[in-house]
């Protein structure tokens, strides 16, 4: 499984805390120095981001 696909994880985290307003402000940031693939990068942020808001919505969060 790759990073940032953990539905499981994030399923368990909203049944246990029931969050009403879920904020997404995190993002992977690297420089191109590293020979970091930035496509990938950008997969892996919007897979997560997509997970979040996705989970959000069925537990009924008001706002994301």
């Amino acid at each position: 499984m790759r990073d940032g696909d953990d539905v499981e994880g994030l399923e368990g985290v909203f049944q246990k805390y029931h969050p009403n307003l879920v904020v997404q402000a995190a993002m992977r940031k690297y420089s191109p120095v590293l020979g970091v693939d930035l496509g990938d990068i950008g997969r892996t942020n919007y897979l997560r981001t997509f997970s979040l808001a996705r989970e959000a919505a069925r537990s009924g969060a008001s706002f994301f």
